[in-house]
């Protein structure tokens, strides 16, 4: 991917912005920090995928504004493609088109996600392996070779994006653990089946007895039920009479009672008629006591009269009162107020006399604004005679070229099929030589089966050799271990000689000590060496036992080869059906082609591109109009404003004079109602009042006490009265009580005499209650027993349906776990495939020989062939029980003039070199990875950090490297820096949002 132009609106912290990367190969991105330069490259990805630093999709919209949108063209696979991305609040529309004869052909398809999935397959690349890849981040490289040998592997896998197999690894071992677990529940599930089963035929004996029993038991409840219905007959009449008995019994104890109640009443009436005759004796003392308290109750009366009139005027002087007040602080409170209002006003007028003072400068820019309405206006009669016209003519081309389009279809499904044909017929043409070459085929097998034998020794050979070199490098080990023991030796004091044991002095014990240093270093180069050659012995032992088996697999192929060998003649008999069917084709092709070859003119399309250039409108210049117009527009917002000020500044002149005669009003308001108020008249009429009436609370008082002492007297009076009225009612009463008590004595001496007629009946029939209970009792007994054993039966019956039904399940579950055995044996390589120790280390074994490869070719460039990078992945255990065990590792050799070393031991200028070589390497594998080709290189490797001597290594680098791309784009706030390139693209920050600007 190639950048050409990058057209912003809206989009962080750029309001407006353009630029224009054509021409451009190696440039500098700078300005200070904040300024905006990683947004130029977030607004690239957010144009490609939508993604972006921000944390939400409305995050990327400029603040105050309510849409963003990045115009971007790039150049990839040989094509030119523009993507325009634009965010409302909500929402985002994507287009997608392509440069085809000058012209931006669309390529959007219906929805968005379909549009950005078609864009990944142009550009052969996603967002992560982008920002892996063309985009150097700071800490990248860093992350890859400062970590320990045993770590870098895990960042290469996430470098490589192969974190996915380990989420099918997690997926897999889940499912082995979730097919595992059912598994052992089905199993333990089918144990439970097996031994309920064993208890069949058990049930079905007991089920087989109990009907018996039902039978036996539903014939004694027949027997028992007949019985009793005898017996409930004969009861039945016995208990008519003994109701009947009981009736008449029930009717002389009722009268009896009756009888005593009348008795009770007339002793009540004789005592109620004695107390109202003494009563009615007393009738002159109880009605002179009601007279007294009539009287004293009339002057009650009186006088709370003149008690409610005291405290109704007493209330209404309280209320005039706050009134009054009321009213003179309301006064106060408005006279407040204007003066408030008053200085408000003076404010606002001076306010407004500043605005009138700009009126004369904004003449001049009135004039412009006129000026580009007018070249607005004029362009926009033009856009509505264009856009009919060419909307038109699009929709015509459009008809054409999808014309076009069905016959290049159907030209290139013809073509498939021509091809698809000769692909056939080829196959077919070749099997004359391929005949010949399975017969050299099967004579090379038997060839291979001889060198098969050759590589099997050439093994065992090199085993013999590896296994002599781990003994050498065990004696190595030991000789390291005696010489320290010496060197302790020698530290000693009075140490003596390790040859003739004599002491040594301090010469000879230097010349000792440099020997044993030497020695030592001898035997660490030799032990060095010795590894070399163990790990390389063991790669080609490895690649040994790889052809080994891949020849041993060819060799297999014998058998498959000679019945192919006989397949091959029935191909000859489709030959000529092919011929005839290619024949065919061709004629259907050729007809096609010349109707493309000559398409059909279309007038009305040539009319409508004449009418169009005799237009001449130009989209461009429009716009510049638009802007024009909104750059001037605030004069008409100004010049409002100032009009406004002027009808401001007399209105409130206006309402000032009218303030100020308002406080004036107010003034005397507030003379008159402190001195001639109506209320004022008022609360002195009602203090006049209350002097007038006079009111006596002690009189009051003391009238209320000597109605206290007679308030009996209304109570006797009454009862007086009541008693006058009920003496002659309850003398009738007392005269009929006596007649009903004789009329109901005669009425019991007859009750008397059928009750013992009844008695007399009763006595001749027996009481069968208590057979019929005991009857009852034993059919109840058996009705239970029936029922349990209903129940018992239909229990059984439903556990022999279950147990025929649990004998099915049962055979299914077998089924099922194994198949779940099956399936756990399968999730379980899955898992072991997936992991770590799998495919991810098998693609990156196979990866790092190319990631090697291409990190020496760059860092041949950088060091002019001086630095060698080497990549070693196993080594042995240097401790333990077996230390002839290879542990997985990845540590870097870098070998220059002086030898191979660690690349820990480097630093400064090669080490530098040696992590952009790989950082550079790493990018490249991941693009073409994803199938594209890395012409972007995108660098910000926080060169904040870097001295000068390690920016001049920087430059030096890209310099190296330049002509591998075709766009170089760097970032820095570093001055020094920016100096070194010819070419700049300066980013400021402004009140107006960042500024891009392109310096050559």
């Amino acid at each position: 991917m190639i950048p050409r132009q990058l057209t912003l609106n809206n989009f962080l912290s750029y309001r407006q912005a353009s630029l224009d990367f054509s021409g451009l190969h190696t440039a500098c991105i700078c300005g200070p920090n904040g300024a905006g330069k990683s947004s130029l490259l977030e607004a690239m990805t957010w144009a490609l995928w939508g993604e972006s630093r921000a944390p939400g999709a409305d995050d990327v919209i400029r603040s105050g504004c309510t849409e963003a949108q990045v115009d971007f063209s790039f150049s990839s696979g040989g094509q030119t493609y523009r993507v325009i991305r634009a965010r409302k609040r909500g929402h985002t529309t994507l287009e997608f088109q392509v440069l085809a004869q000058e012209r931006w052909q669309p390529l959007t398809q219906r929805a968005v996600k379909d549009t950005q999935d078609l864009i990944n397959r142009e550009l052969k690349l996603d967002y992560p392996t982008f920002i892996h890849s063309a985009y150097l981040r700071q800490g990248r490289a860093d992350e890859f070779m400062l970590k320990t040998p045993s770590k870098r592997k895990e960042v290469l896998a996430s470098l490589l994006q192969l974190d996915h197999y380990d989420e099918l690894a997690e997926q897999a071992k889940k499912r082995a653990n979730d097919q595992e677990y059912q598994a052992k529940s089905l199993q333990q599930t089918l144990i439970a089946q097996a031994q309920e089963l064993a208890q069949e035929p058990e049930i079905s004996q007991q089920y087989a007895t109990l009907k018996q029993e039902i039978h036996t038991t539903q014939t004694t409840c027949d027997q028992l039920q007949n019985q009793l219905h005898q017996y409930q007959h004969q009861q039945q009449q016995r208990q008519q009479w003994v109701e009947q008995d009981q009736w008449l019994t029930q009717q002389r104890s009722q009268l009896n009672q009756d009888q005593t109640q009348t008795q009770v009443r007339q002793e009540q009436l004789r005592q109620q008629i004695a107390q109202l005759q003494h009563l009615l004796e007393q009738t002159e003392p109880i009605t002179q006591a009601y007279q007294t308290y009539t009287n004293l109750q009339k002057q009650e009366e009186h006088l709370n009269q003149q008690s409610q009139q005291q405290q109704q005027l007493q209330q209404e002087y309280n209320q005039l009162q706050s009134e009054y007040q009321q009213v003179l602080h309301q006064l106060e409170l408005q006279k407040q107020q204007l003066i408030s209002e008053r200085h408000t006003l003076t404010q606002n007028l001076q306010k407004q006399e500043l605005i009138r003072q700009e009126s004369p400068q904004i003449a001049p820019a009135l004039v412009q604004l006129a000026t580009a309405r007018e070249q607005l206006k004029y362009l926009d009669q033009q856009a509505e005679q264009y856009k009919p016209l060419y909307e038109h003519y699009q929709k015509l081309r459009q008809q054409q070229e999808q014309t076009r389009a069905r016959q290049e279809a159907q030209l290139q499904e013809q073509q498939r099929q021509l091809n698809h044909l000769n692909q056939q017929l080829t196959q077919l043409n070749g099997l004359d030589q391929e005949l010949a070459t399975i017969q050299q085929q099967l004579a090379e097998l038997d060839k291979k089966k001889v060198y098969l034998d050759h590589v099997e020794e050439k093994g065992k050979e090199r085993k013999s050799f590896q296994d002599s070199l781990n003994v050498r490098l065990q004696n190595y080990e030991i000789q390291i271990a005696q010489l320290a023991q010496k060197s302790e030796l020698l530290k000693q004091p009075e140490a003596l000689c390790p040859l003739c044991a004599h002491p040594l002095d301090a010469k000879h014990w230097q010349v000792v000590q440099k020997k044993q240093e030497l020695e030592r270093r001898e035997l660490e180069e030799a032990i060095w060496l010795t590894k070399e050659q163990i790990t390389v012995t063991g790669r080609e032992l490895h690649i040994l036992r790889q052809e080994y088996h891949q020849i041993r697999e060819q060799c297999q192929q014998r058998e498959p080869l000679s019945h192919k060998q006989g397949q091959l003649s029935q191909k000859r008999q489709q030959r000529q059906e092919l011929q005839a069917q290619i024949q065919q084709n061709q004629t259907r092709i050729q007809a096609i082609q010349e109707t493309l070859a000559c398409p059909q003119i279309n007038p009305e399309l040539a009319q409508i591109e004449i009418n169009l250039a005799a237009i001449n409108y130009d989209e461009n210049a429009h716009t510049c109009a638009r802007g024009e117009v909104e750059k001037w527009r605030w004069v008409e917002i100004k010049q409002a404003e100032i009009q406004n000020a002027e009808k401001e500044y007399g209105y409130l002149c206006q309402c000032l004079h009218q303030l100020e005669q308002k406080c004036q009003d107010l003034d005397t308001q507030i003379n008159e109602a402190t001195h001639h108020s109506p209320l004022r008249y008022q609360l002195d009429r009602l203090q006049q009042q209350l002097a007038d009436l006079a009111y006596d609370a002690t009189t009051h008082q003391t009238i209320r006490q000597q109605m206290q002492q007679h308030q009996n007297a209304p109570l006797r009076y009454q009862e007086l009265q009541q008693a006058q009225q009920e003496h002659p009612r309850l003398d009738q009463e007392l005269v009929t009580l006596i007649a009903t008590a004789t009329t109901r004595l005669q009425r019991l001496e007859e009750l008397a005499q059928k009750i013992i007629t009844i008695s007399t009946t009763l006595a001749q029939l027996p009481d069968l209650s208590d057979s019929m209970d005991k009857l009852a009792t034993q059919i109840q007994a058996q009705q239970q027993k029936l029922q349990t054993q209903y129940i018992q039966s239909g229990t059984l019956q439903e556990r022999l349906q279950q147990l025929s039904q649990l004998r099915k399940k049962n055979h299914q579950g077998q089924q099922e776990l194994t198949r779940h055995e099956h399936q756990y044996q399968i999730y379980r390589t899955l898992t072991q495939a997936f992991g770590k120790n799998g495919i991810q280390a098998l693609m990156i074994e196979q990866i790092l020989p190319q990631l090697e490869a291409t990190a020496n070719h760059i860092l041949g460039r950088l060091s002019n062939h001086q630095l060698h990078v080497r990549f070693i992945t196993q080594k042995p255990k240097k401790s333990g029980s077996n230390k002839n065990q290879l542990i997985e590792t990845l540590e870097i050799f870098i070998a220059d003039y002086q030898g191979t070393r660690p690349y820990e031991t480097y630093s400064g200028g090669e080490a530098f070199r040696v992590n952009f070589a790989i950082r550079l390497a790493l990018a490249r594998l991941l693009t073409q990875r994803a199938g594209a080709t890395l012409q972007l290189l995108i660098v910000d490797e926080g060169f904040g950090t870097q001295d000068a001597q390690g920016c001049d290594r920087l430059i030096a680098a890209i310099s190296a490297i330049s002509d591998e791309y075709a766009c170089i784009l760097m970032v820095t706030h570093m001055p020094n820096l920016k100096e070194a390139f010819s070419t700049r693209i300066e980013v400021s920050k402004t009140e107006q949002g960042s500024q891009v600007q392109l310096l050559l």
